[in-house]
């Protein structure tokens, strides 16, 4: 039964990342605020004894979900945030449950950028050398939700192999608003 429930285990199904974007996180997505199969920063794979796909150079979370009220545990997984989830946290609340989990780490505040332009510029600048439009982007709303998602242009040929995934829409460059934002939720 166990073997049956990691087949059908939601996640990614590309094994790199550059870059992923996440629009919600809190306790409503698990204790660590993501589910961290998903976005790969579990340790170790337990029946493998290998690192847990997919590896995300770089984790960015871009907003808490008002169900979280205040309880950002968790953050510490992001390398980079939005400030407003720094706004929206509530430092006690993130605390107290980042101590009872036995992982203070979880509570830490990443680097944040008021607007997505920056997130996302800071984010490719960390990556290796290439031109920008070679990155490995997904955006995910949540890990929970990923029956749909985003994904930069580098993934188009290893979608057309995959059974499972199928190409929804036409490529289209980010559109950011006059502030340098995204939209918020990816899949609306």
């Amino acid at each position: 039964m166990l073997r049956y429930a990691r087949a059908v285990f939601p996640g990614l199904p590309f094994h790199f990342i550059d870059i992923l974007l996440v629009d919600e996180m809190g306790a409503t997505f698990g204790c660590h605020g993501i589910d961290l199969n998903v976005v790969g920063r579990k340790k170790m794979n337990h029946e493998t004894g290998r690192a847990k796909v997919p590896t995300v150079r770089t984790l960015i979370f871009r907003d808490l979900h008002p169900a979280a009220m205040g309880n950002a545990t968790g953050i510490g997984h992001a390398d980079l945030v939005r400030s407003r989830v720094v706004r929206k946290m509530d430092p006690g609340a993130t605390r107290l449950n980042a101590l009872a989990l036995t992982t203070p780490s979880l509570a830490a505040i990443p680097i944040h950028f008021e607007t997505d332009r920056e997130i996302l510029d800071a984010a490719l600048s960390m990556a290796p050398p290439q031109p920008s439009e070679k990155a490995r982007i997904v955006w995910i709303r949540n890990t929970s939700s990923l029956a749909e998602f985003e994904c930069s242009e580098p993934f188009l040929e290893e979608v057309a192999h995959w059974k499972d995934l199928s190409v929804a829409s036409e490529l289209y460059p980010p559109d950011f608003d006059a502030e340098g934002n995204l939209r918020d939720f990816v899949i609306v």
